[in-house]
């Protein structure tokens, strides 16, 4: 978006972060104000473009980081069941080899298998 479409720099931050995970940058104007915080990078007016696009890269370059370790928080850990399914295969089997340790049959036969067991 650029200021000559009439809609203000903080709207169309909020529009954009609503609409794309890319960073939010702002080219500011000479003697213009705008709330500097809504964006990832602000460019004052006649910065070298060697130094803004330096930021820029910057900038775009710490945004993947920070998206890719997020997805590794929200991904499954691997190793870990992912369903309710796996969650009570899992139980099942513990509870076998703990009655096994305690040299009790397994409970695969029995009619009380998958119910609560009253506790020792």
């Amino acid at each position: 978006m650029s200021e000559g479409e009439g809609v203000p720099a903080e709207t169309a931050a909020l529009l954009s972060r609503n609409c794309s995970v890319a960073p939010v940058i702002l080219f500011k104007r000479a003697g213009w104000t705008s709330e500097e915080s809504l964006f990832d990078l602000v460019v004052q007016t006649l910065t070298p473009p060697e130094e803004w696009l330096e930021a820029v890269n910057t900038t775009v370059a710490v945004g993947r980081n920070r998206r890719s370790r997020s997805q590794l928080l929200v991904s499954p850990a691997a190793g870990l069941p992912r369903n309710g399914a796996e969650i009570q295969q899992d139980f099942g089997m513990h509870q076998e080899s703990m009655m096994e340790q305690r040299g009790n049959p397994s409970p695969q036969g029995d009619s009380r298998a998958g119910r609560d067991l009253p506790s020792d």
